[in-house]
């Protein structure tokens, strides 16, 4: 979901529900008068038991518009500390293993699941270059191939969850 449409969510909602207040108020002061002129006549109970189920379900609605809200600021400040934690595992890994810059941005492309071709295109390099370059990630992190590579961090975080990464650096 790109960013606008994150923050367009909540807006769209937040203004739902203050239309959704003005109906209901609109509603309540029609019935209010209503019954100061009428009195409290069937058609006129009726349209109250209307009006107080609308102000319980706008509260209710209130309720947890909040609380999905905070659900997901909640869950967006996971996955920030996860990113964050993913990018610190690739640099003590990268770091470990002496990966040249070269090296680490070849390696991070592979992760991401580029092929050879696609990452010595976006390297503006050899293909050539990339295969030597993937060899000395391999042979520097102890993997055969690309799927054990990318086995190596998936391993990590399946064994150590990110919220206890972060407990142990924190």
């Amino acid at each position: 979901m790109s960013k606008l449409t994150e923050q367009r969510n909540p807006l769209l909602l937040a203004t739902l529900f203050v239309f959704q207040g003005i109906c209901v108020g609109y509603y309540l002061i029609e019935v209010s008068v209503e019954v100061w002129w009428s009195g409290w006549i069937p058609h006129t109970v009726a349209e109250v038991f209307v009006t107080v189920v609308l102000v319980v379900s706008l509260a209710f609605t209130f309720r947890e518009l909040r609380s999905t809200l905070h659900r997901i600021r909640h869950v967006e400040s996971s996955l920030d500390m996860a990113s964050g934690a993913f990018q610190k595992l690739l640099a003590d890994r990268f770091d470990d293993w002496n990966l040249t810059q070269a090296e680490a941005q070849v390696a991070i492309l592979t992760l991401k699941g580029f092929s050879i071709d696609e990452i010595a295109q976006l390297r503006k390099t050899a293909t050539g270059t990339i295969r030597v370059q993937l060899s000395k990630i391999y042979n520097k992190s102890g993997a055969s191939d690309r799927v054990q590579f990318v086995s190596l961090f998936i391993e990590e975080l399946i064994d150590k969850p990110v919220y206890q990464t972060l407990q142990s650096k924190g």
